[in-house]
């Protein structure tokens, strides 16, 4: 491996760090469960959410990390199932 390549992958696997960090000092779980992988500065998000307002809070905490110059989305939300009964 190369220096620069070496170098390339130390950034990256700070930067991943970085993200995970501010994921992690939400009070929402399901952030804390998402995976981060960093390559140039581009930030690929992945795993799910229970909602569409945690998905952009997702985004939101990532983009405010120092180093971050693009964001893929891979985040499914999947809504809680919610036991509904039928009113007669």
């Amino acid at each position: 491996m190369s220096a620069a390549s070496a170098g390339t992958t130390r950034r990256d696997h700070d930067l991943e760090i970085r993200v995970q960090s501010a994921l992690a000092a939400s009070n929402i779980p399901a952030l804390r469960r998402l995976v981060v992988e960093a390559l140039d500065g581009t930030v690929t998000l992945r795993g799910r959410v229970c909602s569409f307002y945690e998905k952009q809070l997702s985004h939101t905490h990532c983009r405010h990390v120092p180093g971050v110059d693009r964001l893929v989305d891979a985040i499914d939300v999947i809504a809680a199932s919610r036991n509904r009964t039928a009113v007669a």
